[in-house]
């Protein structure tokens, strides 16, 4: 959270989407009793109530994990659907790292349809010289 940017009403929002977040999880619990361990909590039960939710606020469908489209992922919902000023900036987006990454966004598994997405979000320069740089036997 970017304590500098989007004032209080911004922590607040960012907040309240935590919350809302952490609501569905909370839900499954007590009234379906259905957690989705095996998907950490994100599978498509909570996948189908935050889409339900979030049809409610006109956001845009997430998918499960085992799915394979362009959606985000429903465990970064409603953060990664939302306009991007929705919080006047208190939320940052950043990698377990710590860096900044791109907003969500899947890479298929089939390389002729991967490369139009990767070209749409990096350099592509820049892409093939650090592919360049991986030995054939190297893991990401």
């Amino acid at each position: 959270m970017n304590t500098e940017a989007g004032g209080a009403e911004g922590r607040f929002l960012y907040t309240a989407d935590v919350l809302l977040h952490e609501m569905i999880h909370q839900w499954q619990q007590e009234v379906t009793g259905q957690t989705e361990e095996s998907y950490h909590g994100h599978g498509t039960k909570f996948r189908d109530k935050a889409n339900e939710i979030g049809a409610k606020l006109g956001l845009p469908l997430v998918r499960a994990k085992h799915e394979r489209d362009n959606r985000v992922l429903c465990q970064y919902w409603p953060h990664e659907v939302r306009p991007e000023d929705f919080d006047r900036g208190a939320f940052v987006t950043t990698s377990r790292d710590g860096t900044d990454k791109p907003k969500g966004f899947f890479v298929p598994e089939d390389l002729d349809e991967a490369i139009p997405v990767l070209r749409e979000h990096f350099d592509v320069e820049e892409l093939c010289r650090r592919l360049g740089e991986v030995q054939p036997h190297q893991r990401w």
